[in-house]
């Protein structure tokens, strides 16, 4: 039991002792992302903005709206004066059209 306890005295010191970025980004609550991912996902975000600035301009307009704006169907056909059912087919062909 005095082994035990000395190699875990041992390894708490080096635990505490040795702080390298490894080990940093071990402990951090949100790991930190590689160069690769930052890359792949800030290309991924551009092909999205080059898809969304190609739909038509209305159904550009209700698409941002309703997820960049946070609005909802009936907020977006109260701003534009039509019916709310007439967003969601706009926004539901948007969608379509970027997949």
């Amino acid at each position: 039991l005095d082994d035990l306890s000395f190699f875990n005295e041992v390894d708490r010191h080096y635990e505490r002792s040795e702080v390298t970025e490894a080990t940093l980004n071990r402990r951090a609550a949100k790991p930190q992302e590689s160069v690769e991912e930052i890359v792949s996902q800030q290309m991924e975000r551009d092909k999205l903005h080059r898809a969304i600035a190609q739909l038509p301009e209305k159904q550009r307009r209700r698409l941002v709206l309703y997820y960049f704006g946070e609005f909802t169907y009936e907020q977006i056909a109260d701003m534009e004066g039509c019916k709310h059912p007439a967003v969601m087919k706009s926004i539901s062909s948007a969608l379509k059209k970027l997949k």
